[in-house]
């Protein structure tokens, strides 16, 4: 049986949690990143978090801050950068998948070509027809 005590602690566990993603967005905004820029300064934290370190990543000659495939922590390196790039635009793995299943399913079918409706004519030929039509496109 749950208490009234450890429903509120834990509804205040869960508000601190729902909001730190709209903290975590504003205190990088506060401290000089875009979402555009943030990537390679997440790499470098999960680097860090996985104990990976410095070995974890590599920095190229134009600032950028690649991830080292053949590290051990690359796996889980690379999925910490994945969720929290995903926290900071705001949205997560689930809703990432639901909007990729929903855009999935509006997306136009593609548009009959000209070549299509040539051979929707050409099946309706007779057999003494489509043997012409061979003959016309093989000269």
């Amino acid at each position: 049986m749950q208490t009234t005590a450890n429903k509120t602690a834990a509804f205040s566990a869960l508000n601190t949690f729902a909001g730190s993603r709209v903290q975590l967005i504003q205190d990088l905004k506060d401290a000089g990143y875009t979402l555009e820029t943030a990537k390679d300064v997440v790499i470098e934290w999960a680097c860090e978090k996985t104990k990976a370190g410095k070995a974890g990543y590599t920095v190229k000659a134009n600032g950028a801050v690649k991830m080292v495939s053949s590290h051990p922590s690359y796996n889980t390196t690379k999925g910490i950068v994945y969720d929290m790039m995903l926290m900071i635009q705001g949205t997560t793995r689930h809703t990432q998948a639901k909007a990729k299943a929903e855009h999935a399913k509006t997306e136009p079918k593609a548009k009959a070509t000209r070549f299509d409706a040539i051979a929707k004519e050409a099946k309706a030929l007779s057999p003494q027809d489509k043997l012409r039509l061979i003959k016309i496109l093989m000269a």
